[in-house]
């Protein structure tokens, strides 16, 4: 059936919403991204928190959505704008969807290991409490990168795909796009209004103290305004 002109324009005006949709959405959530993991970094490597390996497997999450960031909803903004490289170079693509499905993952396992940490901490039983520790929770970090690294490598091999695996890939893309946003853009701000009393009062202090310097760097900044007028002024009278 032949498209209408009236069909043709409504294909195009939905086009030009959803482009609209996807720029300006992931744009905010790129912001509340880059701030909460920014902030999530910065608050659990306070000395009251960076002790704990909970904060170790937090802070590999806001590393791990940092770099997803790059990979994945900021090169699909700039896919809108004709500027994705990897849309034209093969090689570039298929790391690309490598390093994204594997930081997504990554981000994801940590804060499970997060949550299984503060199962152990919290338990009566000697022995679980003892399996919490910081060199356990690098090795867990480590192994777990090398064996996302190795599985999503293999996922986006250069092979032969039938119609079946290529659309399995592309759900696979999208959910995992979905939830990745979704963690990495709203969990500091969700566990900043619901968080732990310690964590809470650890970023009171350093939001404090981040005010505090930037009022002294400006009070010295005018005071050295004043001072430089005031040698201009004595100059002139001279």
């Amino acid at each position: 059936m032949n498209a209408t002109h009236n069909d043709v324009e409504l294909i195009t005006r939905l086009s030009n919403i959803s482009l609209y949709i996807i720029r300006h959405g992931l744009l905010i959530m790129i912001i509340l991204d880059l701030v909460g993991n920014v902030m999530t970094v910065f608050i659990f490597r306070q000395p009251k928190l960076r002790a704990n390996p909970c904060s170790f497997y937090l802070i590999s999450t806001a590393y791990a959505n940092l770099l997803w960031i790059l990979t994945s909803p900021f090169v699909r903004m700039l896919s809108t704008f004709g500027l994705d490289l990897s849309e034209r170079i093969n090689v570039l693509c298929k790391m690309r969807r490598s390093l994204a499905y594997a930081l997504s993952s990554l981000s994801m396992i940590s804060v499970a290991l997060a949550t299984v940490d503060r199962f152990l901490v919290s338990s009566t039983h000697v022995g679980y409490r003892q399996l919490s520790s910081l060199r356990s929770a690098y090795r867990l970090v480590a192994i777990n990168t090398i064996i996302c690294c190795l599985i999503f490598f293999v996922f986006t091999l250069n092979i032969d795909k039938s119609q079946l695996r290529s659309k399995i890939e592309t759900l696979f893309d999208d959910a995992t796009f979905f939830f990745t946003t979704f963690q990495s853009s709203f969990s500091f701000y969700i566990y900043a209004t619901s968080g732990g009393q310690l964590f809470r009062q650890t970023l009171r202090a350093f939001l404090r103290s981040i005010i505090s310097k930037f009022y002294r760097s400006t009070r010295n900044i005018n005071m050295e305004n004043i001072v430089e007028l005031q040698r201009l002024r004595n100059h002139i009278s001279s």
